[in-house]
């Protein structure tokens, strides 16, 4: 079966680039709901985990799906 190229502008770089498009996430939803006052005090955020509150913890995870016919995975980071 013959694979599939992807190609895309990046809306960051205006520059196209081949390959399926990942998507990331900089923080859960919940950090979304704090006021942009009390981000500071409320929210610790790193590049693999995320605490709100000193009490609800969340961890970056790494989901890579396959595609039919495509060598590349789609991915959600």
């Amino acid at each position: 079966m013959m694979e599939t190229s992807f190609e895309f502008m990046c809306r960051g770089c205006g520059q196209i680039h081949r390959g399926l498009a990942g998507w990331h996430f900089e923080a859960p939803l919940q950090a979304l709901a704090i006021p942009q006052t009390d981000l500071e005090a409320r929210v610790a955020l790193t590049e693999d985990d995320c605490v709100i509150d000193e009490r609800e913890f969340y961890l970056k995870g790494l989901l890579e799906l396959p595609i039919h016919g495509v060598a590349d995975r789609f991915v959600l980071a």
